[in-house]
């Protein structure tokens, strides 16, 4: 299969991602509510494609921080997966303190670690620049999560426990 036939049947499959994902937005909020993890799932095996494909592409020297990435995002898809496992084929909540949460740390830490090792690729004089490209991101990716995660979450809480802690970080 040639690169440009690749090319064409993943941007047709990620095309038919968001129409199925817009399509399940039109069915009802309900079903996204209650089916996102599943689409998030199939999401994330898809962007693992340019992920491989792109580290693949790379020298070997530049490949350090996309593989803490591409980690993240495994460890990221193990958790979930679990999580969905738990939530659709248990028809059980895996809890706080789950080991489905190991890998959410996981992928944090991982996450984490690429970011450092990107930096060092980029050298010194670009750190401060870089810094403050993260710190606008971060910071804006925090109001949101504020508000949609951690805010609800914190909503019944009548005391601080490590659960609690774990939950919002």
């Amino acid at each position: 299969m040639s690169s440009d036939t690749a090319k064409k049947i993943f941007l047709g499959v990620t095309a038919a991602y968001f129409v199925g994902y817009a399509f399940m937005l039109v069915l009802g909020v309900e079903l996204v509510l209650s089916h996102s993890d599943v689409a998030e799932l199939f999401g994330m095996a898809l962007a693992a494609v340019p992920f491989v494909i792109g580290i693949m592409a790379m020298p070997a020297k530049d490949r350090l921080p996309w593989l803490f990435f591409f980690a993240t995002e495994i460890f990221l898809f193990i958790g979930e997966g679990a999580w969905s496992f738990y939530k659709h084929v248990l028809e059980v909540s895996p809890g706080n303190l789950s080991w489905c949460d190991a890998f959410y740390i996981a992928s944090t830490t991982s996450c984490i670690v690429g970011i450092f090792a990107f930096m060092r690729k980029i050298g010194m004089e670009k750190v401060g620049q870089f810094s403050v490209d993260l710190f606008v991101s971060l910071a804006a990716a925090a109001g949101l999560l504020c508000v949609f995660l951690v805010f609800p979450a914190l909503k019944d809480v009548s005391e601080v426990t490590w659960e609690v802690v774990l939950q919002v970080a």
